[in-house]
């Protein structure tokens, strides 16, 4: 997010630098910047908590460290979430030339999401951190499953409004997701428990799965022949277009 903000700021610094001093003047400043920050980072940061000053003991047993093998099977996690995204493409069609459009969008949704629910849940019972992060390998892998079927149902539904009914669905994830960072903190702090989080997050991806059996592709939101001023699929008839009445009429 800070980043985001970081580029929103910028042009607002970097073009009164510009026209106060010349084009040369913001490289100036933001390498001084830059070299002050490296200073700062080089004091203030560890490679480990153990090493950091202020860290007392408590928050170090709290902490579940990781050996360098997990930190290894970390990458595990994008090679699922890969293979599950681009498998679930391939499937995707399959299901839908055996199954038909609904049951073929339907049951692959229901399977990606419940595949995920229950990952997460092997996740809260993991004994160790090794198994865990293969678990929540699943379950990303799960939610990825099912993207590609997403993907197609904007079009199913949409038709040539396609754009905003994908627009649409990732603003709805994107501000689930912003809430959940943090709302997820704050479960992390009032349980006193990292696993806390995990529950909210497997009944929402079980509510996710059970949606799916509601969800009907061959349904258009906006039928191609609706056509209402003020409504999205308006288009204003052509100048010379006259319908049948008119014609007859002459009016």
């Amino acid at each position: 997010m800070t980043s985001q903000i970081g580029a929103a700021l910028s042009p607002l610094l970097v073009v009164p630098i510009q026209i106060r001093y010349g084009w040369r003047a913001p490289f100036f400043v933001f390498g001084f910047l830059g070299v002050v920050w490296s200073v700062v980072w080089y004091v203030w940061f560890r490679d480990s908590p153990h090493e950091k000053a202020g860290v007392t003991e408590a928050e170090l047993r709290e902490l579940r460290g990781f050996t360098e093998v997990a930190l290894v099977l970390s990458s595990l996690t994008y090679v699922v979430g890969a293979t599950a995204n681009g498998l679930g493409g391939v499937v995707g069609d399959w299901m839908v030339k055996h199954h038909g459009l609904r049951n073929g969008r339907r049951w692959l949704g229901v399977a990606g999401l419940s595949v995920a629910a229950v990952s997460l849940v092997a996740v809260i019972f993991a004994p160790g951190g090794n198994l865990a992060l293969v678990f929540l390998s699943l379950a990303y892998g799960g939610i990825l499953f099912q993207q590609p079927t997403l993907s197609a149902l904007c079009l199913d539904v949409g038709r040539k409004h396609a754009g905003a009914v994908f627009g649409f669905m990732n603003t709805a994830a994107n501000a689930a997701s912003a809430i959940s960072a943090v709302v997820f903190g704050y479960l992390v702090g009032y349980f006193g428990n990292y696993d806390a989080p995990f529950v909210p997050m497997v009944a929402l991806l079980a509510v996710g799965a059970v949606l799916w059996l509601q969800v009907d592709p061959t349904r258009e939101l906006f039928p191609e022949g609706f056509v209402a001023a003020g409504q999205i699929g308006f288009e204003p008839p052509e100048p010379h277009a006259v319908v049948p009445a008119q014609a007859a009429t002459g009016v």
